[in-house]
């Protein structure tokens, strides 16, 4: 506008002129202000209410943590400034805590290297010094790892110092934290305290506030605390932090360095110090600037941090398995001399290697515990080792699952690989598993449980190749059935199967067929390919549009998407529920894209007749007319097979008698037999080694 003034202007001498069309312009300008006026004050109501709804919102978090009703808290959670992060509440409302940190909070991406080397380094009787605590969450961490010990965790700005004990009184009671910073001497700090807490500095900052905070020295934290485990943030500090310390009674360390404050002279400083004091790095665990020191040996067999994928963003690279992650690249290298190396002395006892759980009800998990519960009874000293376990859920909770599923087992459950003993027979259940076996402290005999063809996960990439070289390591297969077992054997391995099975007390038939058809169970979890829910997302659709007036009941996922006809969503169920739930379907629908779920076998138990597709990796069990209706994978394939169940009560009949005859042939208890006889033929033992 003034570009426009001024070209007029340049092109007149008439002052009268001149004039009235400044007035213009000036009448265009406060005009064009009034209007921006009337955007800011409306762009500021919205931010009013929004503010409003945002501590109405976390008030409301706040009512339902006290009165514990976790049902709604999911809800609440995406309103205001809570989030669950690796299995802990955490409180983190702005200021100070900056909306990116929040999003690093939500996608669990906040401080993750930190959290889980302290989760993995950390014992559960461990005295642990948390430096630089922040928002409380790597102390919470360590106070969940350190179940049975202690955590006092350092925060310099006295708004984060307080939010950090609230957030770690909401998730454990074992955690103090305290306003102050460490140096090397005691006295008083001048602190620039910032809108973003992670923008505090100890020098002077614009926008920022001084302040002065309390300092401890820390050989006076050393020796009043003797600490196990050191975590450490300190912005700087920790340059000569070690030099001259007597810390002979910490066995590790996590320390994150700052080279663009100290510098990488700084850093090496660090690496030498702590040298000096008798903690060595341990490489394959660092990540970055933050570095691992430990003086015992067990710590070496902890598996490296890796990057999880998150969901798919754009532009977003996810690396779901380093090479530099691998256990030991020489051991593998030549698969053939792996397969031929020599096993340490024999030892007693059963290792099985399972992956996290969040559900402990879960087909593969509750295949593994239940092996495990089975073998243990025998006298045989179980362990299960969770081998990816980051801290969430924590031990005590996977503990109490454990307890839960079996009560008075005699197993142990730990996520420290360095509590593995020597000698141990290690039973991998993933392919990702068979990497932490041979990280572990050496074993006499390797098995692998294989209940999934594991490369049919991955479209054709990295994890899927490494999952078939698994196969080739030498490692005895006990395989889920015909199907994997001659997979398995094709790679040149010895394997058995065994016989998929279902609990009969748990899954039984109420009721005699109905002659009509009104309800149709479908097992929907868009997150797993295998499960191949976008095909029966369009099932379900042709089905409703021939049979408007039957009732489909969804299950498997608490979160599902809206889909375009109506449905009954009940989530994720336990066994009971589950069972509960069969017996009042009167067809089941199932789809499995690799080895066959339980499922079928759970419908056929509870008296159900189950429609599923057809394929190598289902019939070796579900047989076409005879205990299941085989269906081709089209969506008229499956309609047409439906209308055939739905005419035919005689069919339904028949499937349903096939498939009673087909889960009373086999019960775990007897699979579990038939394992424990396997290992113990392969390892030499009589019984009396238990």
């Amino acid at each position: 506008m003034r570009m426009k003034g001024a070209a007029w202007l340049a092109g007149d001498r008439n002052p009268e002129n001149s004039f009235q069309r400044l007035l213009d312009i000036h009448r265009e300008l406060e005009r064009d202000k009034r209007t921006v006026d009337g955007q800011l004050n409306e762009l500021l109501d919205i931010h009013r209410e929004l503010e409003r709804d945002k501590r109405a919102s976390d008030d409301r978090v706040r009512e339902l943590l006290e009165k514990d009703e976790v049902s709604e808290l999911r809800s609440a959670f995406r309103k205001a400034s809570f989030f669950c992060v690796h299995g802990a509440v955490i409180e983190a409302p702005y200021p100070p805590v900056s909306p990116q940190i929040q999003n690093a909070l939500a996608e669990e991406g906040y401080e993750s290297v930190e959290l889980y080397l302290g989760s993995q380094l950390i014992r559960r009787s461990d005295a642990v010094l948390d430096l630089g605590s922040g928002l409380g969450l790597s102390a919470i961490v360590a106070g969940m790892a350190a179940n049975e010990g202690s955590v006092t965790g350092l925060e310099a700005d006295p708004r984060v110092a307080d939010l950090a004990q609230r957030n770690a009184n909401r998730n454990v009671k074992n955690v103090t934290i305290r306003n102050s910073a460490v140096s090397v001497e005691s006295g008083v700090f001048k602190f620039f305290q910032a809108p973003d807490f992670l923008a505090n500095s100890l020098f002077p900052l614009e926008g920022a506030t001084e302040i002065s905070v309390p300092c401890v020295a820390f050989a006076d934290l050393i020796a009043e605390l003797q600490p196990d485990v050191i975590t450490c943030d300190v912005e700087g500090v920790e340059r000569n932090l070690f030099e001259g310390v007597d810390i002979s009674c910490v066995r590790s360390i996590v320390l994150e360095t700052h080279p663009v404050h100290i510098g990488d002279d700084g850093v090496q400083k660090c690496i030498a110090d702590l040298a000096e004091a008798g903690l060595r790095k341990i490489d394959h665990l660092c990540w970055g600037p933050v570095l691992v020191f430990s003086r015992d040996k067990q710590d070496q067999y902890i598996e490296p941090f890796r990057i999880k994928p998150r969901g798919k963003k754009k532009n977003q690279y996810v690396a779901p398995f380093h090479l530099h992650n691998l256990p030991d690249v020489e051991i593998i290298r030549d698969i053939d001399s792996y397969r031929q190396s020599n096993s340490v002395h024999q030892g007693s006892t059963f290792v099985w290697y399972s992956p996290n759980w969040l559900y402990w009800w879960g087909g593969g998990i509750y295949t593994i515990l239940r092996f495990a519960k089975f073998i243990a009874d025998k006298g045989v000293k179980t362990i299960i080792y969770v081998y990816d376990n980051r801290g969430y859920p924590s031990l005590e909770k996977l503990r109490s699952d454990l307890d839960e599923a079996f009560p008075g087992h005699s197993i142990t459950l730990t996520t420290s690989i360095s509590e593995l003993p020597e000698g141990h027979v290690a039973i991998a259940t993933t392919h990702q598993s068979v990497f932490s076996v041979l990280r572990a402290p050496p074993c006499s005999a390797r098995f692998y449980l294989m209940q999934e063809y594991e490369s049919l996960l991955y479209t054709g990439g990295t994890q899927a190749e490494q999952a078939n070289a698994t196969y080739q390591l030498g490692f005895k297969g006990i395989c889920g059935g015909d199907w994997l077992r001659s997979i398995f054997m094709s790679y040149g391995g010895k394997a058995i199967k065994f016989e998929f099975s279902v609990d009969r007390s748990v899954f039984y038939p109420s009721r005699p067929i109905s002659d009509e058809i009104k309800r149709l169970f479908f097992f929907g979890r868009p997150t797993s390919d295998r499960r191949m829910y976008d095909l029966g997302v369009a099932v379900l659709q042709a089905i409703h549009e021939k049979y408007p007036h039957i009732e489909i009941i969804i299950a498997g996922l608490d979160d599902l998407p809206e889909l375009p006809f109506p449905a009954t969503y009940l989530g994720n169920l336990m066994i009971e529920e589950t069972a509960d739930l069969y017996r009042t379907c009167d067809i089941g629908l199932t789809f499995s894209g690799s080895n066959l779920s339980y499922l079928p076998l759970e419908l056929m138990a509870s008296g159900v007749p189950v429609l599923t597709n057809r394929g190598p990796q289902v019939s070796w069990f579900c047989k076409h007319l005879e205990n299941a209706y085989c269906a081709y994978p089209f969506v008229s394939a499956f309609l047409d097979g439906f209308t055939q169940l739905v005419e035919s009560k005689a069919l339904r009949e028949r499937l349903v008698r096939g498939g009673q005859e087909s889960v009373v042939a086999t019960s775990w208890a007897s699979e579990a037999d038939k394992i424990y006889a396997f290992i113990s033929a392969e390892i030499g033992w009589d019984g009396s080694q238990r």
